[in-house]
């Protein structure tokens, strides 16, 4: 399929400053980038879109994103941990909010919850649901615990045999970003900045 947007100012990304154009799509590739008038006039396509004299740009890139905090510019939740169940639909929904408003990659820096985002990685490459291509994380892994004594929970204990389990666990489930928090996280657990 051939989709061409026209009318559009283009912003490269380059250091150029934007200028008027069109862009050729096929298949899910950028085929072209025109400013010929003519060849602008020339092109044909399954799919043609007004931009309206609107920005055409790359896509931003949210480097360090918690889809599972559940508060976005569509909802706002007055408590930060929620039941599993409504921190799923919380993660769907941000996923989304991130793609309208330009992301189309993000790198999670940790999530509340285990298993939602690999599921919501997978959904989004299968094309099953709305966002930017997500490197998924799992629960933030802190210190906690004596070391060399198992508890039977991969987010706990202290030690290489206890690091190595919680990372091949997160393997194992698709995880693909590892967020550890070394010296524990006040926010989440007050006082454990100091373990």
């Amino acid at each position: 399929m051939r989709r061409f947007i026209r009318n559009v100012r283009i912003f490269d990304g380059q250091g150029t400053a934007p200028f008027a154009g069109a862009v050729l799509i096929e298949q899910d590739r950028i085929a072209a980038v025109l400013r010929d008038e003519a060849m602008i006039a020339a092109t044909t396509a399954d799919q043609v879109i007004d931009g309206q004299g609107g920005t055409l740009m790359p896509g931003m890139v949210d480097s360090h994103t918690h889809l599972t905090w559940g508060s976005s510019v569509e909802k706002i939740y007055h408590q930060f941990i929620l039941p599993a169940d409504e921190l799923k639909v919380a993660a769907w929904r941000n996923a989304r909010v991130l793609l309208d408003h330009g992301f189309t990659s993000a790198y999670s820096a940790g999530a509340l919850g285990d298993h939602i985002e690999p599921e919501l990685a997978r959904a989004i490459a299968a094309g099953e649901t709305p966002g930017p291509r997500l490197v998924p994380s799992t629960l933030e892994r802190s210190p906690e615990g004596e070391e060399g004594v198992e508890t039977g929970d991969v987010f706990n204990g202290r030690g290489a045999q206890s690091m190595r389990d919680f990372v091949a666990y997160c393997a194992q489930e698709g995880v693909q970003s590892l967020k550890l928090v070394i010296s524990g996280e006040d926010a989440l657990k007050p006082g454990s900045s100091g373990d």
